[in-house]
């Protein structure tokens, strides 16, 4: 909401209190119209709250699983690894395919990385 929509929001919700503070008692109908808003207003605080509570509460569920997710494929790789190192036959990899399997791990770990970061801590 622009700064001048806010500021004639504002002025059209309160020129029924002027009108009423020029010495006159506000109707009853004026009454209700204060009331109501001030209830929407309220409500509508409370939507804000909650939807902020429930943000927070989804960002540390999802980055709680890609936290285990990227310890998991760390784990493999580096597994992979200690197999290459004992140099067995049957896990013995090429040293092209080994360097692929730690650059495309390293490229995967910091690219969820900067995702998760950019989403858990948003620029405003």
């Amino acid at each position: 909401m622009s700064d001048y929509s806010s500021r004639t929001s504002q002025q059209d919700d309160f020129s029924a209190v002027r009108e009423a503070s020029a010495g006159e008692r506000p109707s009853a109908a004026t009454l209700l119209e204060i009331r109501t808003l001030d209830a929407a207003k309220l409500e509508s605080e409370k939507q804000k709250i909650h939807d902020i509570i429930q943000d927070r509460e989804e960002r540390a569920k999802y980055a709680n699983r890609i936290y285990w997710l990227v310890v998991w494929y760390l784990v493999v790789a580096g597994y992979f690894v200690f197999l290459h190192g004992l140099e067995r036959e049957a896990f013995r990899f090429n040293d092209d395919v080994l360097m692929m399997l730690l650059g495309t791990t390293t490229a995967s770990v910091l690219g969820l990385f900067v995702i998760v970061a950019n989403y858990l801590f948003p620029t405003r």
